[in-house]
């Protein structure tokens, strides 16, 4: 039998964090009254950049010869929806989550292990601090951190799937000294198992849109506009 307080190997202090983590938004939404925790999008803001952070200084301190953008394709892949779901899919987070009945049965369709992953990373930072989710981060996600560190370099064609348009558009701005990529998320809507997120990009004065589930499908799909009408 689990125990409720512990989760990937760190125990829980304050065991309410992690009830929050483990509660989708949509059971608050279909069960009025019964919000007694924190929200779990905002831990799911929080645990986004604290694995980001973590998974940035492993690639640092063991990649010391490894150019700016070969670390920041390999963190994107690593903390991608897709990669972030298999890691909560290991952890059992669905079967412990509590969902709104519009969830419950339709499994992992939308990467919702991916995003609570991200929510319990969270909560174990508000818990046990920085070095307590540095270890959760590295014992939950060693072996990927391992693959991606033992790769080849990605190609630099942006036309190959490993690079993300974000990374190109950031490695163009960088060669041709237009700044930094300036990311505004402009709307979100739709119900939350299905939220949709429009995004704007600006580049040297030039800008684009994009939509996607997720704010960073959202950020890849602007991003992948501008760099198309910059070719134009």
């Amino acid at each position: 039998m689990d125990d409720p307080q512990e989760i990937g190997g760190h125990r829980f202090r304050d065991g309410t964090l992690l009830a929050a983590a483990l509660t989708h938004s949509s059971f608050y939404n279909e069960e009025p009254g019964s919000r007694t925790l924190d929200h779990p999008e905002r831990l799911e803001f929080l645990g986004d950049a604290v694995v980001g952070l973590v998974i940035g200084e492993e690639l640092y301190r063991r990649m010391p010869d490894a150019r700016e953008g070969d670390l920041t394709e390999r963190r994107a892949s690593l903390v991608s929806r897709s990669a972030l779901a298999e890691v909560g899919a290991r952890l059992g987070i669905l079967r412990r989550a509590r969902l709104g009945r519009s969830l419950q049965g339709i499994g992992d369709a939308f990467g919702l292990s991916g995003l609570m992953y991200e929510s319990v990373v969270g909560a174990v930072y508000l818990d046990g601090g920085l070095e307590a989710t540095r270890a959760f981060v590295l014992r939950t996600m060693g072996d990927a951190i391992d693959a991606s560190i033992a790769a080849p370099a990605p190609a630099l064609d942006r036309r190959a799937p490993q690079r993300s348009p974000k990374t190109v558009l950031q490695e163009l701005a960088q060669r041709t000294a237009g700044g930094v990529p300036l990311y505004r998320t402009l709307e979100v809507s739709g119900p939350d198992h299905r939220r949709q997120y429009t995004v704007e990009v600006e580049l040297g004065g030039r800008t684009a849109q994009g939509s996607g589930m997720s704010t960073r499908d959202a950020q890849e799909k602007a991003a992948a506009s501008l760099l198309d009408e910059l070719e134009r």
